[in-house]
């Protein structure tokens, strides 16, 4: 390793196994860079715990590092592309295939480094790595200002100059046009936002950070000499939110200063392969080729536009519904700045988005993303893809647009039946709960037929874009074919049970030979299915699992040329189908949860009170809580309910910060937190309610309307225990108005306030002349 620097900026600790070197002020791009030189011996691998523990407890994101490592584990996905290895494990010694790798953190790879040797040949000699960087461009792409210091009357004035020649005519018969047109509306909007300057608050030093005197809660409420000072000095110094603190070059030892935490680590450092996840490594990537025998080669009739022009009024409203707090795409505008200029941009918006309409055509410009990776929680190994999920972020203008359009093709799909009733997810008026309903209440309507239930689950992997407005319901047209035919009903033996992506399929029958014939034949439609859409079930998440009491004989099916294990643990959508398991999966949901709250809600520092409350209400309940109308049963509501009681005493003595001996009695009187048991019943009974007041072709409502006059005994399922410790059928046997989802197409006027509130309902109806409106 040879180092053209000077001595004074070098700091150097090595052990037999690994050299660390640590280079100050290398340019004023970068003011450290750390470099590591690792031999790992063969058969013992000494080197790897040395590395470990300099990962976990010295190495930080925020300086770039550099590992050259001699690995000697001979691991097939740390091969080159196009490099076939003959080692199946990292245990084989001796062959001549070492493979020598330089590894950089995030960091590191801004700064474009390239490796590269003499021979080509793996580096199996052991020759010298040659790597090369460059400094990063100080001036960073996008530079925007905080929107609580834009002048609004100052970007309109900019924004109307900008839009003075008006947007090219006719737009509805070029397509080219369309697209200048959007491209000058983007640019003028970023133009204005980009004018008003700069707005950077300035990086903390270490002596800033070491003036800032610890307060606590009477100096946030002013009650101490000097606090109003201390506090306000501590707010103009802390960036909101902290976590920026670790991207502005603080390291991890600097953080706790400001009462910081660091990183957590997760995951191993090293990848593995378990036997498990062999088939899935295998699977051909997205996109695979489909069968496309069945397209007509002649082309189809141009189909006339059967919705009517978009308005004024439908563009206000969908600004106006925009969130305020996400994440732009490549266009850099916020959709905060759509509200702002609303006024000004509607008229150019009315021409495009029509124009789209008219000539079928979607703006190019509208079509670029940019791509944000997230790293999935609580994963085991973090070098399988898989462990990470991608986001797109879309040009906002288009998304508007896609969120219009997705109004129109919803009311559609509703009016022309185009969706399979099984579908759950992804559509007005279902909610994840009905899945949950009509699995567990058609499976013990089985059981009291004295018959077999068999399940097949399926996944399809890479199913839909995230982040595109139109994404989910276009999907949800695509794989309707996948779900079985036929009305999703208690009569019916076979049912399947779609959430977006995710589908099963439920048979039943007299016997489980019986059932595994039916099964047989319903995994022969869902592979034609895959081979003429072209997609991929995920191997790891196709489970068969069988829904009975007694004891089975046999634990392999066959199904084609591929054989599956019964499994009697299935995780589906977020529920383990074993109660036992479900409720070991929501200690341990809790225990981290809460774990990560104390670390924001303390009563010292941190949140206060009421904004500690709404979190453990948005976060704690809403984790515990899910799917609790299929576990939380009778016959364990006991058990749950004293878990509960503990767990809400001590969400509530983190929210209010009163001692472990405080009386109970005082917690729950002082406390207001939201009790798990009762926030589970009025959950419960609002679900009811309403699918009790829903249309009443919908399969959820179907069910518990089914299961209302029937005696439970001797399978009773989850819902009717709920039914009838309640009482609701008192409730179902008043009359109930139903309420529509979609009671007027997207078009619609909106309906004014009634001037004469005397006027009967058939007067009413007479007069707003509602046929003439829908």
């Amino acid at each position: 390793m040879h180092l053209h620097q000077q001595t004074n900026t070098l700091s150097l600790s090595s052990t037999n196994l690994m050299n660390v070197v640590t280079i100050n002020e290398l340019c004023p791009t970068i003011p450290k860079l750390t470099l590591l030189s690792v031999y790992n011996t063969p058969a013992k691998f000494d080197a790897l715990p040395h590395l470990q523990s300099w990962l976990n407890n010295i190495s930080t994101q925020n300086t770039p590092t550099f590992i050259m490592i001699d690995s000697n584990l001979h691991h097939r996905l740390w091969n080159p592309p196009q490099y076939s290895h003959t080692h199946p494990e990292s245990g084989s010694t001796g062959r001549p295939t070492t493979i020598d790798l330089t590894w950089t953190n995030h960091t590191a790879q801004q700064l474009n480094p390239t490796s590269s040797i003499r021979l080509n040949n793996h580096s199996s000699d052991h020759q010298p790595i040659n790597t090369r960087s460059s400094p990063p461009d100080q001036t960073p792409k996008h530079l925007s200002i905080t929107l609580g210091k834009l002048k609004h009357k100052d970007f309109t004035t900019l924004l109307r100059e900008s839009l003075k020649a008006d947007i090219p005519t006719p737009l509805d018969t070029n397509a080219a046009a369309v697209d200048q047109s959007a491209t000058t509306l983007s640019e003028a909007i970023r133009t204005a936002y980009e004018s008003q300057g700069k707005w950077v608050k300035a990086n903390l030093t270490m002596v800033e950070l070491q003036n800032i005197e610890p307060f606590g809660k009477g100096a946030k409420q002013g009650k101490t000499s000097n606090a109003q000072d201390r506090l306000t000095r501590v707010k103009t110094l802390i960036l909101p939110p902290p976590r920026n603190l670790q991207n502005k070059g603080m390291g991890v030892e600097n953080l706790s200063l400001a009462k910081i935490p660091g990183r957590q680590r997760s995951g191993t450092c090293l990848p593995s392969v378990q036997i498990h996840q062999g088939a899935d490594h295998n699977t051909p990537l997205i996109p695979t080729s489909a069968d496309l025998s069945d397209i007509p080669t002649t082309p189809l009739p141009e189909i006339p536009l059967q919705f009517p022009p978009i308005t004024k009024h439908k563009i206000h409203k969908a600004i106006c519904k925009l969130p305020n707090k996400k994440a732009a795409g490549p266009d850099n505008i916020p959709n905060k700045l759509l509200k702002i200029a609303e006024n000004t941009i509607n008229p150019y918006l009315l021409a495009i988005f029509n124009a789209c309409l008219k000539i079928h055509h979607f703006p190019h410009q509208w079509k670029e993303a940019i791509t944000t990776i997230i790293r999935k929680s609580s994963k085991d190994d973090y070098t399988d893809p898989n462990a990470y999920r991608p986001i797109a972020l879309l040009n906002t203008l288009g998304k508007l647009f896609e969120k219009i359009f997705n109004d129109r093709l919803v009311y559609w799909a509703k009016q022309s039946n185009a969706l399979h009733q099984g579908h759950v997810g992804g559509r007005p008026g279902r909610c994840i709960n009905d899945a949950f309903t009509m699995l567990s209440t058609w499976i013990h309507h089985k059981w009291r037929e004295k018959k077999v239930v068999v399940g097949l689950f399926l996944y399809v992997k890479s199913a839909y874009p995230t982040g595109s407005p139109l994404s989910v319901k276009l999907y949800l047209l695509y794989n309707s074919n996948l779900l079985l035919p036929g009305h999703t009903s208690l009569d019916n033996n076979t049912i399947s049970i779609a959430y977006i992506d995710n589908v099963t399929h439920l048979i039943a029958g007299e016997s489980l030979s019986t059932g595994l014939k039916l099964l047989a034949e319903v995994h022969q439609h869902s592979q034609h299915w895959r081979l003429k859409h072209g997609a991929i079930f995920n191997s790891r998440k196709m489970n068969v699992m069988v829904f009975t009491k007694k004891k089975i004989d046999q634990s392999l099916v066959q199904l084609d040329n591929q054989k599956l294990t019964f499994e009697n643990k299935i995780k589906w959508l977020g529920i383990a189908l074993t109660p036992g398991e479900h409720l070991k999966q929501v200690k341990r949901s809790f225990n981290t949860t809460f774990t990560q709250l104390t670390r924001i809600a303390r009563p010292t520092f941190g949140l206060n009170q009421k904004e500690s409350r709404q979190l453990i209400s948005a976060v704690l309940l809403t984790q515990i809580l899910h799917g609790s109308i299929m576990w939380f049963t009778e016959k364990n509501n006991k058990s749950i309910n004293r878990l509960l009681t503990t767990w809400h005493h001590k969400a509530t003595r983190l929210c209010t910060g009163m001692m472990r001996q405080t009386p109970i009695a005082f917690l729950k009187h002082y406390g207001n937190v939201p009790n798990l048991t009762t926030q589970h019943q009025k959950l419960t009974h609002n679900y009811i309610h309403q699918k009790l007041t829903g249309p009443k072709e919908d399969p959820a409502t179907e069910m518990i309307l089914r299961e209302l006059p029937l005696d439970p005994k001797p399978h009773p399922s989850p819902l009717s225990q709920i039914l009838g410790k309640e009482d609701l059928l008192k409730c179902h046997q008043t009359k109930c108005e139903t309420i529509l989802t979609l009671p007027n197409p997207p078009w619609a006027r909106p309906i004014g306030p009634i001037k004469n509130i005397l006027l009967t309902k058939e007067q009413a109806k007479s007069r707003r002349n509602y046929k003439e409106a829908l």
